[in-house]
């Protein structure tokens, strides 16, 4: 029954029905089945090759590292203004844009 059930397009109550038994029941013999075949598949493989360890260096950014500007460009009609700020003062911008578009 329990291969009849892992027969694609197989419906388990059906088979249950026809064998005069509880779907529930055959469901979770079903769910057995299915985990004891991946913990029998996981446990035959090979074991997967150790890569060796190395140090593999990591450049990070420090609070004081100086990163790309941000640039904004404003047009409003024939009026344009850009300008560059330090990337530090991202929060700070916002505020600004808010007072020049007013």
């Amino acid at each position: 029954m329990i291969q009849a059930c892992q027969s694609p397009g197989v419906s388990i109550a059906s088979v249950a029905l026809a064998n005069g038994m509880n779907a529930n029941l055959l469901r979770r013999w079903v769910n057995e089945r299915e985990r004891t075949q991946a913990l029998q598949s996981v446990m035959t493989r090979s074991p997967v090759p150790k890569v060796a360890e190395q140090f593999v260096p990591v450049a990070v950014a420090r609070p004081g590292d100086e990163l790309e500007p941000i640039r904004i460009e404003i047009r409003k009609g024939s009026v344009s203004i850009a300008m560059s700020l330090p990337s530090a003062l991202v929060k700070e911008s916002g505020g600004l844009l808010r007072e020049l578009l007013k």
